[in-house]
């Protein structure tokens, strides 16, 4: 189906081409860092922390099931506190970034 047999229905197909064309014409900042530290960092913590914890309890806990337990568990915390810090700092971010903004607005 060609885009004119598509649009040819819509009550808003003028509206459309014009709507998209602005959308790709929007600049705003890069989120490749912020995706880097939000997502992928506490993703990277769980992994390199679960095999230090792996191979730290490896001589202390008898046992591979409760020594892999354990690890998973104490990984798992190490990412939730890392994903609470980093929340607190980008929501401290944002804030100032907000307040930078309104004091420039009114000046």
């Amino acid at each position: 189906m060609s885009e004119k047999e598509f649009c040819s229905d819509c009550s808003q197909n003028h509206d459309c081409k014009t709507i998209y064309e602005h959308m790709g014409k929007t600049r705003g900042p890069s989120v490749v860092w912020r995706v880097f530290w939000v997502f992928l960092f506490p993703i990277v913590v769980f992994i390199v922390s679960l095999c230090v914890f792996e191979r730290l309890l490896a001589e202390s806990v008898a046992g591979e099931s409760p020594r892999t337990v354990l690890s998973f568990l104490i990984s798992l915390g190490l990412s939730v506190v890392c994903v609470t810090v980093l929340s607190f700092i980008f929501k401290r971010t944002v804030q100032e970034k907000d307040r930078c903004s309104l004091k420039e607005a009114d000046h």
